[in-house]
């Protein structure tokens, strides 16, 4: 005979944080599909990367990498500060990571 299985499931805390990130605009706020960057961008690269453009004519004067997906129109200032933030944040930046792209070899971006 077989054993009975408990068929309540209960969520841990960090699984419920990472549903919580993972918002319906996973894909459209993502860091690295606002940013350009790859997912195994060192945060030097992230910085030089950023510090670019300032405003919204030099972001719009700038060839943005374009990546997987480009959004258009090109991203906002405030779109960049707050994928900056993301990036920052250990916690946000592993669901940008985990819902990106992923390179064939990791650590082989461009400098």
């Amino acid at each position: 005979m077989g054993r009975h299985v408990n068929a309540k499931f209960k969520w841990s805390q960090a699984g419920l944080d990472f549903l919580i990130g993972v918002g319906s605009d996973v894909y459209r706020i993502n860091a690295f599909r606002v940013t350009g960057l790859r997912v195994d961008a060192r945060p030097r690269d992230i910085s030089r990367h950023l510090e670019k453009p300032r405003n919204d004519c030099e972001i719009r004067s700038v060839q943005w990498k374009s990546g997987p997906l480009p959004l258009d129109p090109p991203p906002s200032p405030d779109n960049l500060r707050e994928a900056r933030q993301r990036l920052n944040d250990p916690q946000r930046r592993i669901i940008d990571e985990f819902f990106w792209f992923w390179p064939d070899q990791l650590g082989q971006g461009e400098e």
